[in-house]
């Protein structure tokens, strides 16, 4: 069912077929009790046995807490980095992801970019005291924008999905010095 039906031959790779000899090596290695079977030809063919202790098989206590611990830190981040709480959040959240990934939305934020750089390069020595006053209203309000921008996003896909995409933690991390710039 899984050949495509124009190809009219069937093609093996030599990797699928190593994999698989692996394999029935393997189990023919941990079939214990056994020393000896005969292959198809009825000749016999010696099999290495494996006798394990169950002391050879139990992991170190180290080994065992570190594991511990990793599945409990998992299963924390899994409680606080998704935010599925309740039915009202999740519509409230399904609201604010159709809002952030609007097109006109991500065109504005674009736009914003663009003219948040141009506000940067008009900055220069001997401003007049208006056109510095104009320059920092404008850094306040991009500086808002793009705040209010990440965290929406923020909200929209949770913090598990929303730090797994590269251009949001640059754009978390820019957020956030432009706020200890204000501050």
């Amino acid at each position: 069912p899984f050949i495509d039906p124009i190809q009219k031959h069937t093609v093996v790779d030599m990797k699928d077929v190593m994999v698989l000899n692996d394999i029935i090596e393997q189990a023919a290695q941990q079939h214990a009790g056994r020393q000896s079977h005969t292959s198809d030809h009825g000749e016999m063919t010696e099999v290495s046995i494996y006798y394990f202790s169950p002391e050879d098989e139990e992991e170190p206590l180290a080994a065992k807490m570190k594991k511990k611990g990793q599945e409990y830190i998992k299963r924390i981040g899994e409680i606080m980095c998704v935010w599925d709480c309740c039915w009202a959040w999740l519509k409230f959240q399904r609201l604010v992801h159709l809002f952030v990934f609007d097109a006109f939305v991500e065109l504005f934020i674009t736009l914003c970019i663009v003219v948040n750089t141009i506000f940067m390069a008009m900055d220069h020595h001997g401003m007049s005291k208006g056109f510095k006053h104009f320059l920092t209203m404008g850094n306040y309000f991009f500086t808002t924008t793009f705040s209010i921008e990440a965290a929406c996003k923020l909200m929209a896909l949770s913090p598990k999905f929303y730090f797994k995409e590269g251009w949001n933690i640059f754009d978390f991390f820019i957020v956030a010095l432009s706020l200890i710039e204000l501050g």
